[in-house]
């Protein structure tokens, strides 16, 4: 125990405070409320009164208790609508002797349109495209110094390449030409610098989306000459520990490598700007399903990790908080797939009932969608059918969606089928909620009982 010497003063209640303590080795089932000239006395488990030597450690467990009752009892804020939104948004693509990248570039030119979008003040005007390291501290001193005088919310975007060297993180300008191990604190930019403590009054977010490759191993197609102490640079980022309230967020679990992609965006950056765009939102929602989107686009390769250390709950795009319901919110195009029980006496298309199901797209616009597949007409099918389908779906304001429409097969379930063979008609009845980034939906589709999940694209 430490020994706490000097006169001790309490304005918390002592009494009826059931705990569990143990002074000297001997348990104490509850503190007394007897307390004189800061000699406390319990009871043992055998009921027995014993007297607590002066020891003021004994006091701290109970006051430790009440203290967290107390936090606990707090509400939670939320910071979001009205505060000032500060970003910084830098893509390197163009660099002179390691590997280009081909999407860092175009990566922020997405994220500086979403973010403007959500009313963000850029440094700069726009997003920061192949920066030097002169040019990426000035960018960093810039923000730091915005957002150190404006408070609210903070968010630096980072898309190129980076390297871990001995368990810390580092973000390569443009012009990075290392020549030895030595060059890299000269010539890098400590990814610390993005994070490294709390800015004024701000809650600041960090996306790194940067541990694309490691530039400098033999199979990248380095222009530079071999690095001494730099080909076996570990790949992908390691874990960092977030400053208070911040978040740091990378593209891929730590020590991974993320992808580039082969379109005009990276997975990570095109599913972060989808993400984004969810009214209302918590910060911590929008990353869980730019997760979700991320590992399902890749087949599992990539998963994107955070660590946070927030103590307010933070909305990025806040809800226009309408005082008239309408179904405009959920307006949008959403993927998902439509999983129904296998039915041996209800014949249909056999996609239904595998594992992965029957893909969704539909378009919902003013609160209705209409999606259609199949042949109305039977063609031949080694399942023995052909289905035509047709799905209505309807929005309500508070979110209630319905899904009715119609299938039909071919009745003669012979094969192979003849066209103009007659069809069976049977119904869609299917309700269900939205939810924090589509719709859950479940019913019937003729004799199955099946289950659509939807997700805003």
């Amino acid at each position: 125990m430490t020994k706490i010497n000097g006169a001790l003063k309490f304005n918390l209640p002592l009494s009826n405070r059931a705990v569990q303590l143990q002074f000297g080795g001997v348990k104490m089932r509850r503190i007394a409320v007897i307390l004189f000239s800061f000699v406390l006395f319990g009871c043992d488990d055998s009921g027995s009164l014993r007297q607590v030597q002066d020891d003021g450690s004994a006091l701290l467990p109970h006051a430790a208790a009440l203290a967290t009752d107390q936090v606990l009892s707090q509400p939670i804020g939320t910071v979001g609508r009205g505060a000032a939104k500060t970003a910084l948004v830098i893509g390197n693509s163009g660099y002179r002797a390691i590997p280009a990248l081909d999407n860092p570039a175009s990566d922020a030119q997405l994220m500086s349109r979403t973010l403007k979008t959500m009313g963000f003040q850029l440094i700069g005007g726009g997003p920061q495209i192949d920066l030097s390291r002169a040019q990426m501290a000035s960018a960093l001193s810039a923000y730091r110094s915005r957002l150190s005088s404006r408070g609210g919310i903070g968010v630096v975007y980072f898309a190129g390449h980076a390297v871990q060297i001995e368990g810390r993180n580092w973000l390569a300008p443009t012009d990075v030409a290392p020549s030895s191990a030595g060059d890299v604190t000269r010539q890098f930019i400590a990814a610390e610098q993005l994070f490294g403590g709390r800015i004024g009054r701000s809650t600041n977010l960090v996306i790194l989306d940067a541990c694309r490759d490691n530039p400098f191993s033999p199979a990248s197609g380095s222009r530079a000459a071999p690095v001494p102490g730099l080909r076996g640079t570990s790949a992908g980022l390691s874990r960092v520990q977030a400053p208070p309230d911040t978040l740091v967020a990378f593209a891929t679990s730590p020590g991974a490598v993320a992808l580039d992609g082969s379109g005009s965006n990276s997975p990570y950056a095109a599913a972060l700007a989808r993400a984004l765009q969810e009214p209302g939102a918590r910060v911590e929602d929008v990353f869980i399903r730019v997760r979700n989107i991320v590992s399902r686009t890749t087949g599992g390769q990539q998963t994107p990790w955070e660590t946070s250390s927030l103590t307010q709950r933070v909305v990025l795009r806040p809800s226009a908080g309408s005082s008239t319901p309408t179904t405009a919110q959920y307006d949008g195009t959403y993927v998902g797939a439509l999983k129904c029980e296998s039915v041996p006496e209800d014949p249909g298309t056999p996609s239904f009932v595998k594992p992965g199901g029957r893909s969704v797209q539909v378009r919902i616009r003013n609160g209705t969608g209409r999606v259609e597949w199949g042949r109305k007409e039977p063609e031949p099918t080694h399942s023995g059918g052909s289905s035509h389908d047709t799905m209505i779906f309807r929005v309500r304001p508070d979110g209630t969606l319905r899904v009715i429409g119609t299938y039909q097969y071919a009745t003669s379930l012979r094969y192979p089928l003849k066209i103009g063979e007659p069809m069976t008609t049977k119904s869609y009845n299917m309700t269900g909620k939205a939810t924090q980034f589509g719709f859950e939906v479940s019913g019937s589709r003729g004799g199955r009982t099946c289950k659509l999940s939807l997700e805003r694209f």
